[in-house]
């Protein structure tokens, strides 16, 4: 797969197969909405570290046409307490503001802000690797 690797003012990204997957983000944190398409291609992908230790980040909104996120894409953001996913997204889902696969089952980042404890829901069998972090109290 080659693929290019390219910036705009709030994103860094590489292209590969008419699709993006987004690298990094520069922009001013808040409140953020994931963008469905960029210079006119699909963005379908988060990769590893993306949104890596962006402290300003407070919500993501994941689009329909995200298909993966990569490990640690949105780890040590303290202040992000909230991550939701498009209903029409066929492969992520979000509920109480904790990413999962589409089924539920696989619990994929809980945000590093999310006030108070978190109890994992009955249905979820598996955890992503390096995705979850314990902070002792």
């Amino acid at each position: 797969m080659s693929g290019s690797f390219t910036t705009n003012s709030l994103f860094t990204y590489t292209t590969a197969n008419g699709a993006i997957t987004l690298t990094g983000y520069s922009g001013p944190g808040g409140a953020l909405s994931i963008p469905s398409t960029l210079n006119g291609l699909p963005v379908t992908g988060i990769g590893a570290n993306a949104f890596k230790a962006v402290g300003s980040l407070t919500s993501v909104t994941i689009p329909a046409g995200i298909t993966s996120i990569g490990l640690r894409a949105f780890a040590a953001c303290p202040n992000l307490t909230t991550i939701a996913v498009d209903g029409l997204n066929n492969s992520l889902s979000s509920m109480d503001g904790v990413l999962f696969d589409k089924l539920q089952t696989t619990l994929i980042q809980c945000p590093g802000g999310k006030a108070g404890s978190y109890a994992i829901p009955a249905g979820v069998t598996a955890l992503e690797a390096m995705r979850l972090i314990l902070v002792a109290a």
